[in-house]
């Protein structure tokens, strides 16, 4: 067993010198730079409120879909979250909740950064509800509106897409379309920084 960790120790420490080269980007013993694409996610940090209607499907027809017993969905959710920089400011970290059926809550956490090989900014989400979703976000060219689309890579399979729209640096509206096995679900909403 000794002999074991000791040669995975020495496997990681091979492995991390390979990583210790110098590369294009310059010398790999240099702290990264936050890219300047990070600074573009700037205005999600701080302390939020929102609330979302349910567009569609109806209450009624929500009702028709959902399994006998199931708790009644809200036709409007509240939601509350906070976004802070972290590793540096090469990571935007949020935590937050959102209501579910019967007044409960699911709490999540997740990230956001920037890959500079596929040029784009990726995301990663949990809940404790044991969904673990991945990300893309893509930003218009004046600063004010996200496209996003997430999908499930752990748990109830699912999928959606939206857009984020700041209004100004204090609020965002914003619309959601989400597909899974009970429908496709749309909704709309606003956030406000506290």
């Amino acid at each position: 067993m000794r002999k074991s960790m000791v040669g995975l120790l020495f496997l990681g420490i091979l492995a991390g010198g390979c990583g210790m080269m110098k590369s294009e980007a310059g010398d790999s013993f240099d702290k990264p730079k936050p890219a300047p694409e990070l600074a573009k996610l700037a205005k999600f940090v701080g302390n939020w409120t929102g609330t979302a209607e349910m567009i569609s499907p109806t209450a009624e027809e929500m009702k028709k879909m959902m399994p006998e017993g199931s708790k009644p969905i809200p036709s409007t959710l509240k939601s509350a979250e906070k976004w802070e920089w972290v590793d540096g400011g090469l990571t935007l970290r949020g935590e937050g909740w959102h209501e579910r059926p019967g007044g409960e809550k699911e709490n999540w956490a997740g990230v956001i950064v920037w890959d500079a090989r596929s040029k784009t900014y990726r995301s990663w989400w949990r809940s404790d509800y044991g969904t673990i979703m991945e990300g893309r976000m893509s930003i218009s060219d004046d600063g004010n509106m996200w496209k996003v689309s997430i999908k499930t890579l752990v748990g109830e399979k699912s999928s959606g897409s939206g857009t984020l729209t700041f209004a100004n640096d204090r609020m965002m509206e914003w619309d959601w379309t989400e597909k899974s096995s009970m429908g496709k679900f749309k909704l709309k909403g606003t956030s406000t920084k506290q």
